[in-house]
């Protein structure tokens, strides 16, 4: 078996010690000019469209639109509660092994979610989770998830026994 596994953006490669993720390929290419090893253009970028949705509620307010205020007011206070779920996570490509205390293998929802691995880990004195995205649905993503979690639990890694991988 191979020391390493599919993502959604290239590939991971466990060790003992490690998990390193390496995005490779045009996906793994547009992410890194996109998102980088850090949070904050994400965040940007999605605090920008909250602000362009409340502004777009409020416009929509005033020329007396109520039902097209309220959407636009109801998406914005979703992603404000995406916003504030983020503070979380870590885009860190690097787990440590000492660091970690938990992974869980999750399902996807047909046709709206991906399978992902969730690593719960310590980062600077803080509980912070990683997800791992698998390849979709028409990459085998969901055989990638079992091989995924087989590697980690054959390299020692504390593999949730109810995941659902």
């Amino acid at each position: 078996m191979s020391d390493s596994f599919r993502t959604k953006t290239g590939h991971a490669t466990v060790t003992r010690e490690q998990i390193v993720i390496e995005r490779t390929g045009p996906r793994g290419r547009a992410a890194n000019m996109l998102q980088g090893n850090s949070k904050s253009r994400t965040l940007l970028i999605y605090g920008i469209l909250f602000a362009m949705l409340v502004w777009s509620g409020w416009s929509s307010w005033n020329h007396g639109s109520t039902v097209a205020a309220v959407l636009f007011w109801a998406y914005g206070g979703w992603i404000a509660y995406a916003l504030t779920k983020a503070r979380n996570f870590t885009m860190s490509p690097i787990m440590e092994r000492a660091a970690t205390s938990r992974i869980e293998g999750i399902r996807g929802l047909k046709g709206a979610t991906r399978d992902r691995i969730v690593v719960s880990l310590s980062e600077g004195g803080r509980e912070v989770r990683r997800f791992i995205l698998m390849p979709g649905a028409l990459q085998n993503g969901a055989g990638e998830l079992d091989r995924a979690l087989a590697l980690l639990s054959e390299q020692g890694w504390p593999v949730d026994p109810d995941s659902e991988g």
